[in-house]
Order: C-alpha cells, then sequence, then structure tokens
C-alpha cells in the first residue's frame, strides 16, 4: 500500500508522543496497525510490550484481527530462510501464539486486568462480578430508601430542612433525583468527592475569590459574545441603510454605533458592577424618517428594523442574565446556598457507602468502580512502575473520546516519550458518556506550538472515502458553521478534508437538499409531539421515494474496482435520534416495498412476544392481576376469544375479572368454557409450583416448550427475530441469577426496574453484513461506518433544549451550582453559578449538534442526500435570506446552520437555495417536493406510480371463507414438524408419515445419591459447556497455564465449576465433564480458528419450511456453532460420540455420508436466516479429537 507523507510519519516517528488527527476517511486504523506491524517487524517490540487502547470491544476484536492478519502474510513471505530468516519466522510466530495475551482491549478492560492483578491493593473482593444496568438500578434504588429510612428513623433535623427547601409536598422523588444526579456525574471525575466537597465549599466564597473564578470568567466570555453579536446585527442594519441612502437615519446609526463602542470599552475597562451599570443605561435611537425618505425606507424597513432588535435582543438577554442584580447581591445568593450544598455532600456520600456495601455483600462492582478502582491501584508506585516498565509503546484509538479519568490512568503508566494517540475531535460526539474532546483540543494546541521536544503532532486529512462532490459540500459547510467560540476549533485549511483518490467524474453525484412544506399541519389544536410525528410521516414518505428512484443508479465501487448498481444494502437513513421516529421510516419504506431494517436500542419491551411471555410470568407468580390475565387469556397460549372473555364477564358484572373467572371456572353454565377455564387455573397453579424450586433459566425454557409459544414466535412475521427476543430474555435470567438474586418475583421485580429506568436493552441484532435491507439507525450508530448513499433525514426537527432550571447543576470545570431558596418570600432563585453553569452546558450541547451533524455527512462515500422540512417553506427561506452563520448559538435545528451557509456553498441543491429564492414568483422548482399535495390527491399520484384499486366487498370476503374446504384434507395426519435428528432417522424410510410422539423423561427416584447419566445426556451436558464458553478467552487462559503450571486442564475445570456456581450446569452434570475433549478441541486447529473469530454464535435455532411428498412440513434444528471468517462463515456440529476407533479413510468416509443431509439442512437454514455464504462444514468429533470437513 502507498502511503501518504503523513500517514508514513506517523508510522515511522519513534520515541515521542504523537498526537495524529485523523479526518473522516483518512485511514487511521490502516496507519495505526500498519505501525503496529512494523514495531514488531522492524524493531522487533514483543506485541506484549505494548498496550493498544480502544473504544468498543468488536473495535478491539477488529484491532486483534488485522494484526493476525498481517503478521500472517509476513510469515509467508518468508520463504528459504537463512539463521537471520529462521529467527525472524520464529519470532513473528511467537507472536502469532501470544495474540490472546496481547492488551488490545477497552480501556475498562484493562482497567479490570489491573483490578485482578493487585486487588488486594484495595482490599476487592478478587472473585467481584460486574452488575448490569439493571442491577445497579435496583441496588441504587434499594440503598437510596435505606438512606431515607435511617435519616427519618434518626429524626435528622437537617434532612428534614433540606427535604423542605428541595422536595415537593408529599413527593421526596425530587431529592432523591439530585442525589443521584450528583453521585453520577462525580463519577467522572478521578478525585469524586474531593472535588464535590471542594466545589460545595467553594460557595461560600467572597466577592474577591468569586471574581477569580472559572464561572466569571465564562460569564465574561458570554457577555463579550453578546457585544460583539449585537455590534454584528448593527453593522449590518448599518450596511443596508448606507445602501439606500437613507441619510437621516445614518446619523442616528452612527449614535448606535458609539454606544456599543462604549460599551466594549467599558467592559475592558471599568470595575464590573460599573459595566453593569453603564448596560442598563443604554438607550439607543429611535428611529424616524422624513417624508422625503419615507419611501425609500418603508422597502428596508422590516429588514432593518429586525436587524436592530436583535441586537438589542442579544444584550437584553445577557442583561437579565448576568447583570440583574449587583455583583455583591449575587454572590450573597451563593453563600446562601452553600449549607446546602454541604448536605448534599454528605447525603451522596452517605448514600455511595449503603450501595458499597450493597455491591461488596453480592460480590459486585458497578461499570464506573471499574476505572476508579485502577487508577486507586496505580496511585501505589509497586504497580504503576511494572506497567511503565513493560509497555514499550502505548496507543489510544478515538482519543476524541477520552474523559479525565482515562487521561489521568494513562498518565500514571506512560513515559516521556510513548504516547501515540489519534482520533478527530470533529467527530467527538459522546458528551452524553462524559467524552471530554477538550482534552484532545488542549493537546492538540499545545503539541503544536512545540513547546516540548517529546510531542509532535499530525494531520491526515486526506479523505479515502468520499467523492468529490461530498467533500466539496463539507468543506464548504463547516467551513461557515465549525467555529472556535463555539466548537472549540475553526474548520481551517487543517481540519478541512482533501481528496485522497480520483474517481470516474460522471459519476460524481451532486448533494442533494429535499425540503418538505409542512404547511398542512397549521392547526393550532395540535399537539407538539403530534405535529412532529406528523411531520416525520411527511419526510420518510419523501424518502422512501427518493430511495426508490436511486435504486440502479450506476455507482464505482472502489472497493470491488468496478461499476455496479446501487442496491438497497449500500443506503443508509440517518437521524438524530430513531425513537418513534425511526418506525414512521420502517413503516414508509415498507410500505414502498423497500426492504429496511432499524437498528435501535428501544422498543424491546414493547413486541408482542416479550410483552405476552412478561405478563405470563406476571400471572404465575399472581393470578390477581386483570390485566396481565387477560392479556394472557387472549394470548395463543391459552387461546380464549373475545367471545368467551366477554360472556365470562357478562355472567358476572361486579368484581374484579380475575374473581369473575375462578368463579366461573367453578360455577360457569357453560361446560366447555368452564373446563376450558378450569384447566387454565390448574395450568397456572402447575407453573408456580414448578416455579418454586426450578432455575430460573430451566423455568423459562420449560415455560417456552410447554407453551408451544417459541414455536410460535418463529412462525409468524419476523420470526427469527422474536425467537431471538425470547432467548434474549432468557439470558437476563440468566444474568440476574449471575448476580446471586432468584426467585420469579424478584425476576419481575428486575424487569420492572429495567423498564422504569428506561435502561437501554434493544431487540436482539440479527442483520447479516450482506442483508439486502435499506439500514435506519441513528448518526450515533452510524460512526465508523460509510455507505454509497447516506440520506441524513429529520434535519428541521428542533433541537431539544429543556432550559428548566434545576435543583442543582454541575460542570467539572465551573462547579456546583445550586438554586437558593429564599424562606423569607417563600420562593427559589436561580443563582449566577448555576446560570454560568447552564450556559456553559448549552454551549457545549450546540457544538456536539455541529460535530454530529459532521459523522452524519462524512459517512457518505457517493451520493448525499439532505431531508428536512420547514413551516411555510416560502416564508421560511425567504426569512434565511442574508442571513449568515454568526449566532449559532441560536439554532434551533440543523436546517438553521445549513440553509444560510448554502449561498455560499458550492453544494448543488434539489429544492430551494438562494437562487430559487430570487425568482421563485416566475418559476417553480420541478424538483420542489410538496408533500401536502401528495398525501391530499385521490386520483393521479404523479411520478410515485401510486394505483388505487377496489377491494372485495365484505359480504364476499365472508361467504368466501365460511364455504372454504381443505384442498389437502387427507394430508392431515402428516407430522408437520420434524427436528434434523428425526429427518436423519428416516432417510433409509419409504416415507414421511409419521404419528406425533410425546417426549418422556427419566424421573429420578426421590433420595436417591448418584445419578448416572446416559450418552446422549453426557452430550447434552458437553454441549451446554460449549455454549457457554468463550474460545478465545479460554484458549488464552489454557497457553498461560501451560506456560506458569505446565498444566493447561485448570482453568478449564475453574470454568466448568462456574457454570455449577450459576446453576447452569449441577454438580453431577460437571463431574461427567470430559475437560480433555474440551482441551483437545481448543488445541485443534478448527478450535483456534473459531477463537480468532470476530463473530461466533452457538446453540442457534432455526425453523425452515420444506416440501415433502407435496406437502408442507417445518423442520426444526440447532446449529452448534458457526463463526464468520473473511466475510464468510464456517459450520460446526459437534459429535460427542465414540469415535476412537474410527481411523481409517473408509470409516471416516461412512460418517461424513451419514451426516452430509443433517450439515445440508444447517447450512442450507444458516444461510437463508444470515444471507451469508457458508464457505466450510465441519463435524468435530470429541471421541476421536478431530475436525472432518464435510462436503458433496
Amino acid at each position: 500500500m502507498k502511503w501518504t507523507k503523513e500517514q508514513q510519519e506517523a508510522i515511522d516517528i519513534r520515541d515521542k508522543n504523537i498526537l495524529v488527527s485523523a479526518a473522516a476517511g483518512s485511514g487511521k486504523t490502516a496507519v495505526l496497525v500498519e505501525r503496529i506491524k512494523q514495531l514488531i517487524l522492524k524493531d522487533q517490540v514483543p506485541l506484549d510490550h505494548m498496550l493498544i487502547v480502544t473504544f468498543s470491544n468488536a473495535a478491539a476484536s477488529e484491532m486483534r484481527e488485522k494484526i493476525v492478519e498481517s503478521i500472517t502474510r509476513e510469515i509467508e513471505t518468508l520463504e528459504d530462510l537463512d539463521s537471520t530468516g529462521k529467527a525472524k519466522n520464529t519470532f513473528l510466530r511467537n507472536q502469532l501464539s501470544m495474540i490472546h495475551k496481547a492488551n488490545i482491549s477497552t480501556f475498562h478492560a484493562f482497567a479490570m486486568e489491573i483490578i485482578r492483578r493487585y486487588f488486594y491493593l484495595i482490599d476487592v473482593d478478587p472473585n467481584f462480578k460486574i452488575c448490569d444496568e439493571a442491577q445497579k438500578t435496583i441496588l441504587q434504588a434499594e440503598a437510596m430508601e435505606q438512606l431515607f429510612f435511617d435519616h427519618f428513623e434518626s429524626d435528622d433535623q437537617d434532612f428534614i430542612c433540606f427535604l423542605k427547601k428541595y422536595a415537593l409536598t408529599k413527593n421526596e422523588d425530587p431529592v432523591k433525583e439530585m442525589i443521584l444526579e450528583t453521585h453520577t456525574f462525580i463519577q467522572s471525575i478521578p478525585d469524586s468527592f474531593q472535588w464535590l466537597r471542594e466545589k460545595a465549599d467553594f460557595l461560600a466564597c467572597s466577592k474577591e475569590t468569586f471574581l477569580k473564578s472559572e464561572a466569571f470568567a465564562e460569564m465574561k466570555r458570554d457577555i463579550l459574545k453578546a457585544l460583539d453579536l449585537s455590534k454584528y446585527y448593527f453593522t449590518k442594519a448599518g450596511e443596508i441603510l448606507e445602501s439606500n441612502g437613507i441619510s437621516s437615519l445614518i446619523a442616528k446609526w452612527n449614535l448606535d454605533m458609539e454606544i456599543l463602542e462604549n460599551l466594549r470599552q467599558g467592559f475592558d475597562s471599568l470595575p464590573f458592577d460599573e459595566f453593569a451599570a453603564l448596560l442598563q443605561q443604554v438607550k439607543f435611537q429611535t428611529f424616524s424618517v422624513s417624508k422625503a425618505e419615507k419611501e425609500e425606507y418603508e422597502e428596508i424597513k422590516e429588514k432593518v428594523t429586525e436587524l436592530r432588535e436583535k441586537g438589542k435582543g442579544c444584550l437584553k438577554k445577557t442583561a437579565g442574565q448576568y447583570l440583574a442584580k449587583s455583583l455583591d447581591d449575587f454572590v450573597e445568593e451563593l453563600n446562601g446556598t452553600h449549607e446546602s450544598a454541604c448536605y448534599l455532600y454528605h447525603l451522596v456520600e452517605s448514600f455511595d457507602e449503603i450501595y458499597r456495601l450493597k455491591k461488596e455483600k453480592k460480590g459486585l462492582i458497578d461499570f464506573n468502580d471499574i476505572e476508579h478502582f485502577a487508577l486507586r491501584i496505580l496511585s501505589h508506585e509497586e504497580a504503576a512502575a511494572e506497567y511503565r516498565d513493560k509497555f514499550a509503546y502505548i496507543f489510544i484509538d478515538e482519543y476524541q473520546d477520552s474523559n479525565i479519568v482515562q487521561e489521568t490512568l494513562i498518565s500514571r503508566i506512560n513515559r516521556h516519550n510513548n504516547l501515540f494517540m489519534v482520533g478527530d475531535v470533529k467527530q467527538s460526539i459522546y458528551k452524553f458518556r462524559l467524552a471530554e474532546p477538550e482534552l484532545f483540543i488542549s493537546k492538540y494546541e499545545r503539541f503544536k506550538e512545540n513547546t516540548s521536544p517529546w510531542d509532535t503532532k499530525l494531520d491526515l486529512n486526506q479523505n479515502f472515502r468520499s467523492k468529490g462532490n461530498v467533500i466539496t459540500a463539507v468543506n464548504d459547510i463547516f467551513h461557515q458553521i465549525m467555529k472556535k467560540d463555539l466548537s472549540g476549533l475553526d474548520y481551517d485549511e487543517a481540519a478541512a478534508l482533501y481528496q485522497g483518490v480520483s474517481y470516474q467524474g460522471e459519476l460524481d453525484y451532486p448533494v442533494e437538499l429535499h425540503l418538505v412544506d409542512d404547511m398542512q399541519l397549521d392547526d393550532s389544536s395540535i399537539d407538539e409531539e403530534i405535529r412532529e410525528m406528523k411531520k416525520a410521516e411527511m419526510e420518510a414518505f419523501v424518502a422512501a421515494q427518493i430511495i426508490k428512484k436511486s435504486r440502479g443508479i450506476p455507482f464505482y465501487d472502489c472497493k470491488k474496482n468496478e461499476i455496479r448498481s446501487l442496491t438497497n444494502k449500500d443506503m443508509v437513513i440517518l437521524l438524530r435520534g430513531a425513537k418513534g421516529h425511526g418506525d414512521i421510516y420502517f413503516e414508509a419504506l415498507q410500505k414502498e416495498g423497500i426492504p429496511a431494517y432499524i437498528d435501535t436500542s428501544d422498543g424491546y419491551f414493547d413486541t408482542v412476544e416479550i410483552e405476552v411471555f412478561l405478563n405470563l410470568l406476571r400471572v404465575i407468580d399472581n393470578k390477581k392481576q386483570d390485566i396481565p390475565l387477560l392479556s394472557v387469556l387472549r394470548s395463543v397460549i391459552f387461546g380464549f376469544t373475545i367471545e368467551e372473555l366477554i360472556l365470562i364477564r357478562l355472567w358476572n358484572q361486579s368484581g374484579a375479572y380475575h374473581m369473575i373467572f375462578e368463579e366461573y371456572a367453578n360455577e360457569g353454565p357453560e361446560d366447555l368454557l368452564r373446563a376450558k377455564c378450569r384447566s387454565t387455573l390448574e395450568t397456572i397453579a402447575h407453573w408456580k409450583k414448578e416455579a418454586a424450586f426450578m432455575s430460573l433459566e430451566d423455568f423459562l425454557w420449560k415455560l417456552i416448550r410447554d407453551t408451544g409459544y417459541y414455536e410460535y414466535a418463529g412462525a409468524i412475521p419476523a420470526g427469527t427475530q422474536r425467537q431471538a427476543n425470547l432467548r434474549a430474555l432468557v439470558d437476563k435470567a440468566i444474568q440476574f441469577q449471575s448476580a446471586q438474586m432468584k426467585g420469579l418475583f424478584s425476576f419481575i421485580h428486575y424487569i420492572e426496574a429495567i423498564k422504569k429506568r428506561k435502561v437501554s436493552m434493544g431487540q436482539v441484532k440479527l442483520l447479516g453484513e450482506n442483508d439486502d435491507v435499506v439500514r435506519i439507525m441513528t448518526i450515533h450508530k452510524s460512526k465508523g461506518l460509510e455507505f454509497p448513499m447516506v440520506l441524513v433525514g429529520g434535519l428541521g426537527k428542533k433541537f431539544n433544549r429543556d432550559q428548566a432550571t434545576n435543583r442543582v447543576s454541575f460542570h467539572k470545570d465551573l462547579g456546583l451550582g445550586m438554586r437558593f431558596i429564599d424562606e423569607e418570600n417563600a420562593c427559589y432563585k436561580k443563582t449566577i453559578m448555576q446560570t454560568a453553569i447552564e450556559q456553559k452546558k448549552y454551549k457545549e450541547s450546540m457544538a456536539e449538534e455541529i460535530r454530529i451533524l459532521y459523522v452524519a455527512f462524512t459517512r457518505a462515500m457517493d451520493k448525499l442526500v439532505l431531508l428536512g422540512s420547514l413551516h411555510n417553506l416560502d416564508e421560511s427561506l425567504q426569512s434565511y435570506e442574508g442571513k449568515e452563520n454568526q449566532d449559532l448559538i441560536s439554532a434551533r435545528s440543523y436546517l438553521d446552520m445549513l440553509i444560510p451557509a448554502l449561498p455560499l456553498s458550492k453544494i448543488p441543491c434539489i429544492g430551494h437555495h438562494r437562487g430559487d429564492i430570487q425568482r421563485k414568483k416566475e418559476t417553480e422548482n420541478e424538483n420542489r417536493i410538496k408533500v401536502q399535495e401528495l398525501f391530499l390527491r385521490t386520483g393521479d399520484r404523479g411520478d410515485f406510480g401510486w394505483e388505487a384499486t377496489e377491494a372485495p366487498s365484505l359480504r364476499e370476503e365472508i361467504d368466501r371463507r365460511l364455504r372454504y374446504v381443505y384442498e389437502h384434507q387427507s394430508a392431515l395426519n402428516l407430522k408437520s414438524k420434524f427436528t434434523v435428528t428425526e429427518l436423519n432417522q428416516l432417510a433409509d424410510q419409504q416415507g414421511y408419515r409419521h404419528k406425533a410422539s410425546i417426549a418422556s423423561l427419566t424421573v429420578p427416584k426421590l433420595g436417591q445419591k448418584t445419578v448416572s447419566f446416559t450418552q446422549a445426556e453426557k452430550g447434552t451436558i458437553l454441549h451446554k459447556v460449549m455454549e457457554k464458553m468463550d474460545f478465545s478467552e479460554m484458549l488464552m487462559q489454557v497457553r498461560e497455564s501451560e506456560e506458569k503450571v505446565g498444566q493447561g486442564e485448570i482453568p478449564v475445570a475453574a470454568f466448568v465449576d462456574t457454570l455449577v456456581l450459576k446453576e447452569i450446569l449441577s454438580e453431577e452434570e460437571a463431574a461427567v465433564v470430559d475437560i480433555s475433549k474440551i482441551l483437545g478441541f481448543l488445541r485443534s486447529d478448527i478450535g483456534r480458528r473459531a477463537s480468532l473469530a470476530k463473530n461466533i454464535e452457538k446453540e442457534v435455532s432455526f425453523n425452515i419450511v420444506k416440501q415433502v411428498s407435496g406437502e408442507t412440513i417445518i423442520i426444526q434444528g440447532t446449529i452448534d456453532c458457526y463463526f464468520e471468517e473473511q466475510g464468510q462463515y464456517v459450520l460446526l456440529d459437534y459429535k460427542s460420540n465414540d469415535y476412537t476407533g474410527f481411523d481409517t479413510e473408509t470409516e471416516i468416509q461412512i460418517l461424513k455420508e451419514k451426516y452430509l443431509p443433517q450439515i445440508e439442512l444447517y447450512k442450507e437454514a444458516l444461510e437463508k436466516i444470515r444471507k451469508v455464504q457458508v464457505k466450510e462444514s465441519y463435524l468435530y468429533l470429541f471421541g476421536f479429537s478431530k475436525a472432518i470437513k464435510v462436503e458433496p
């Protein structure tokens, strides 16, 4: 590969701290991997002497895979080796063997390694587990309840006083939220409670101390910005007056400008209170003109007045925020919150201690603990020194997303010249996860100044992803909207994108802007949320038409080096937020016959299969719940019809439904319905008894099997997804049990906590890379991805700007702000600290919105389409004319940023741009889409090909259904569902007609002390162990154990013991697990390949439909394992039978022929489900410790 000059420098420079600012599409990952490769190949640096930190497990896995591929390719080039070559070959093979021990991980994974190694330094249980968000939520809720109980119990009057100030009448929730928000925020700061204590104490400051604070400096920056912006608007007004020669008003305008100049001089020279008084006294000129100038002025009056009012508004807003009182009064109010802030510190500290003890009791630590515990360990020099000596090179990928805790962690182990940091601050979009792009910006500025010989910065700004028009649009727009005063950096020559590869010019598609007019939503009675949903519907319809017209257009695929047609999978719809709106786009595409997939973190608990199944669990736990009971009765599980449920209610119309249902089961007049009710109650009672003694995981699986709900879910539309959701619910139960929580009631409470706290639990992802569907996802989820065509929707949607005053506000640089409670006047006031903090956070959120937009634009490779709606399109576009992006902080949507930037850019637009505005009365742009007309027309649907069809009458349809006779009545005895194993057994028989059989179970006798297992049962146990094992992690542990103590069996045996502790295996089952067979697999070639795979799945159930004897049957099976290798799948089926005697080619061939039909069915199912080719299929014979390739 040919590297650019800057890329080569990033690869070659040694003995320096290097900060690489890598723009979108600049090949940063390739450069990072190449640098690591060269350190190994040329510098002979062992891989375990490097720390490589990424921000996701997927990225770490991909990095590991790329390094393996790179080293493997190098080994393959080594032929006819001399002694030097042999030494190199040995060295490289050693690096491959230690790939699983290499520190290529997320920050949290590295911190975990530190804790597990040095747990004794901070007195942490080495057998700790990580609690998930749901467990964390439950434990925090319990800790909060205990905190309040303890303070009420002790009759703490300070606590009562605090509640009176900050809680609501009979509602303590606001104070609980204050405690929890504060506790959550300080987790992003290294010395959490020290910071909180210092910021609380600061509120007792003097006026002089406040004048030196960062909060006051932020206030001054806001005031200065308001003065500059006011001058800008007045200057624009003056330019219009001068160009029209309105002399009488120019004189008055000059006086206004003098006032602004005096204000600016006063800001620089006067004490703050005197400047405040000066601003309060400002009075601008009143504009009135003579009769001679009146006619000319009327033409420009509206625009001049608008500009002057904006200028005045800037000053008025700032005066209201920061100058409404004297500085003495502001500081006095701050002092008045000091006592409350100190008590808040006490409450947060007490809450943390209770929460810590609850975690400790269960052997848990949470996500935030991980990095803080690692920091505490690294404060011990012995630990820090070990890592400092060990790591010759430290790499940090996506450095723009680091936070101060992670920065501090690295600072304790790095040397003075061994850091390699790479990222793009323009793509820092994780402020909500407490990322701090300011770290990147400040380091970039420092490195640019060359203050240290050990520090250097490099810019990678050649884009190898996008075509010319996309790059031009990105540069022209962001040059205008990404400014240092708001974003922290200027989009200058160093930040701009430069085309790295030239493509065929005729396929360089123009960037499109589609504007939708939402005038039809003028009804003021429409709720704002409903209005936004309606606008999304209109935009989604337009998006569907754009996608339909784009399918099949040619584009140059640089990866395949060919011109091909655009397909569904080449296109993506990006939205700022997918909740609600994503579903609208999905439905719009589905209606137009466009296959689509929405990637969302929401909606899991709203899916019908999960909602019904959870209601079943609720009813089993407590059947005296009407709504869950009715849901389950009406479902396929019990199959009651609406008419039957109504009959039960009509029989007795008083009382709760569950009571009437029980009465009907005993006394109801209809025999069949009464028996059905009684059978239902008996079944529920039976399940309740089973739930009492079975493990939760086993009970859920039994319930799924007993009800046939898994098969039902698989048979209805999106069946594979629904089955995956049910499996995920069982996984949640396993997680629940692993945290030492038990019981059906507790599990339901656990799930309710997840729902209440809105913990993200997205539907299970089943989409394959090659599935031909249009993706719909959030801009955040698209980061790091690229698509030939990107449609960015919802650009007119208003930003979420909740300006409600919180009871407590915090910012890591400014400090802590609380409401001042004026008890004398029975009111509360926002303090100056709160105002400064809220304004700072508002600016940071606007800066992030600009970066989010940049990420969206830079996902596009060939075609970029922008889509948004405006109210009253003509008037809205007119209002943008002449507007520039000087006041981005006031933008209410992405269109407010984009449209003012368009006239100055070279972006080719469809819709209205500056030229169209000027001639809109003369011509109508044919590409402009007026959606309301498309929705309201009932006849011809224009270019979009809608057709009207007449539906059959209701009478005809009812008659057709009632007279229906099944054509294949004789086939009803045919069994409709087969397992793959059953089909294997039928292979030598003449037909497939079987009666359904009932599965039998061997019931152990009470008091039986020993348990014996059949060979088949042992095989099932072995399958369970293989399913739960992480091959990659286990292989690494086995190798470490072999190196240290010469025994690889130890970690495998420990893992089996863990399965017993988690109640996945019983002790009797664990005793029959053959450790040597598992070791044999891990050491085999197929085991090594599986451990290296980026994507691996196990125990995947499926249903496929086949035609047998002219009839349709369902074949059900479970694939033991498959993994991805270079974009294709390798299928693996375990056989635990004893094949030790099978050592001839003939015998092996017999096995292949025996299992070939089964493997072919698995392969067919997998390729249908994942839409990816299966390149190889293997039988792994545990008794033979060998993998056999099976092919026709």
